[in-house]
């Protein structure tokens, strides 16, 4: 079953309308409006899967959609770039419980359990980190 509703859905759109960064970031998988950047070229199949997932999940919007995946050590983090980032740190209990229930569910798709969300500005560089 899915976690979350049509509704927080809907929150989670409107708190993170992706934008285009305009800078390089590495290599990249694109679809559409989506990129998903990726520095380790081991990693392009986790950023298709990623993409995919994104799309099959209904998360791409209209806007262009910039993402990155970075790996630190054991961990791997999806950078999400907020749209207006004065209150990502206020985010509200349900938006960030939507934003968890998308992470346990990429964390499923791709079989890897070190993986987290980051809630980045437009230069990804991190602002907010959903698990603390």
């Amino acid at each position: 079953p899915k976690f979350y509703t049509l509704k927080f859905l809907s929150l989670f759109i409107t708190l993170l309308l992706l934008v285009a960064c305009g800078s390089d970031y590495g290599n990249e998988v694109r679809g559409g409006n989506l990129t998903v950047f990726f520095v380790n070229e081991n990693d392009q199949e986790m950023a298709e899967d990623i993409a995919r997932f994104w799309k099959e999940h209904k998360l791409m919007t209209n806007e262009k959609q910039d993402l990155q995946l970075t790996k630190s050590g054991d961990w791997y983090s999806l950078n999400i770039i907020a749209n207006e980032t004065k209150s990502v740190k206020n985010m509200p209990f349900e938006e960030r419980k939507v934003l968890l229930g998308v992470q346990r569910e990429l964390r499923e798709e791709l079989n890897e359990s070190n993986f987290q969300l980051i809630i980045c500005n437009s230069s990804f560089e991190p602002i907010y980190n959903i698990n603390e």
